[in-house]
């Protein structure tokens, strides 16, 4: 699941809105992305079908559809203690490009610029 930054007040908003509903409260989180950054949200392949180029191809398909749609760069985060994420992202172009802390976790900021 993947959306343009520019729109994650917009897409926040619904999740935000329910979870008042239940709980009374509005829950405090950063930023995972920005305009300017086509956001690739969540990814998964069920256990049955890891290693076999599954998520590779999900990532590269994802990039491809954002920068076909005119998007100049990709973002994601991924966890610290997930090199092995990390290793897939930075072999098919993701850079290191900052830090985030999202719901106390400190994650990774990764890009793929057009091109690259």
């Amino acid at each position: 699941m993947g959306y343009d930054g520019a729109r994650l007040q917009e897409l926040r908003d619904g999740t935000l809105a329910v979870i008042r509903e239940l709980t009374a409260r509005t829950p405090k989180i950063a930023d995972e992305t920005e305009a300017g950054e086509y956001y690739l949200d969540s990814v998964g392949v069920l256990p049955h079908f890891r290693g076999l180029g599954v998520g590779r191809a999900l990532v590269a398909a994802f990039c491809d559809k954002a920068f076909a749609e005119g998007h100049n760069r990709t973002g994601l985060m991924v966890d610290y203690e997930n090199p092995n994420a990390e290793r897939l992202y930075t072999a098919l172009g993701f850079e290191r490009v900052g830090t985030k802390l999202f719901f106390g976790h400190r994650m990774w900021h990764l890009q793929k610029k057009i091109g690259e």
